[in-house]
């Protein structure tokens, strides 16, 4: 029995449907199928990934000793994928459940807008990018830098 797959957004956890109707549905091949056929006995939807929102959550102070922070964000999603890993600003996490929180390190504090690029590395096309969600803190490290030029080190001069 062959089934057709439509892949479809529905979000009110249903993952198929007895369609009770007539209808006409083009293939990506071209082919036009109507419905009811003795060929399809159903429709399935296959639910898509949406990464929801980004928010920020709570933020470290500057760290004095690297000039660093941390950043929590709290993620919301649906229909995750079951494989792969969180990708947030290019720092990896493992998938839990929505919403997921999680912690962004060693992020230099310079006290400039962040923006976040959130993405499911299964599913690369369930992403979300928003600009500015956060402010980095003011910088609280180098107040100036120097090279050695014996070594080649840079040195922060407090």
């Amino acid at each position: 029995m062959n089934k057709l797959y439509i892949i479809a957004v529905f979000l009110m956890g249903f993952t198929s449907l007895q369609a009770q109707m007539n209808m006409k549905i083009r293939l990506t091949n071209g082919d036009l199928i109507s419905y009811p056929t003795s060929t399809i006995d159903s429709i399935y939807f296959e639910p898509q990934c949406i990464i929801s929102s980004l928010t920020a959550g709570i933020q470290s102070p500057c760290d004095s000793l690297n000039n660093e922070y941390t950043q929590d964000i709290i993620i919301t999603y649906i229909n995750a994928p079951s494989s792969g890993s969180l990708s947030v600003n290019g720092q990896l996490f493992p998938i839990t459940t929505s919403p997921q929180t999680i912690t962004l390190s060693s992020l230099i504090s310079d006290a400039n807008p962040v923006d976040v690029d959130a993405f499911f590395t299964a599913d690369t096309s369930c992403t979300m990018n928003v600009s500015s969600l956060f402010t980095a803190p003011v910088s609280c490290g180098c107040l100036a830098s120097f090279t050695d030029a014996r070594d080649g080190e840079v040195y922060c001069k407090v």
